[in-house]
């Protein structure tokens, strides 16, 4: 058998350094989405800010309240703070302001 062929064919129909390199592409871009990811987190943690949850668009806020500390709470797509939760109850205790 033709070695291009065997080679070919070995990767169901591309070549097998053309997979590797392909991987190895989207590897590093993967590596970069991560720590661009990273990044931005710490940014959001240095102004004071929790991710609680990354699929709802979830961020709480530490406050006072009563003199008691507890979180301010926003999720992606409300166009303010609105809400506040007990630093125990999460987002099932959130309430109005």
């Amino acid at each position: 058998m033709d070695e291009r062929v065997r080679k070919v064919s070995a990767g169901n129909g591309y070549p097998i350094q053309e997979l590797k390199d392909q991987i190895r592409e989207l590897t590093q871009h993967q590596l970069h989405l991560l720590e661009a990811f990273q990044s931005a987190l710490q940014q959001l943690e240095a102004l004071g800010c929790l991710l609680k949850d990354l699929s709802k668009g979830l961020v709480d806020f530490y406050t006072l309240r009563d003199g008691q500390l507890a979180f301010l709470c926003w999720k992606l797509g409300e166009e303010r703070i609105n809400y506040w939760h007990d630093i125990d109850s999460g987002y099932a205790g959130r309430q109005p302001l």
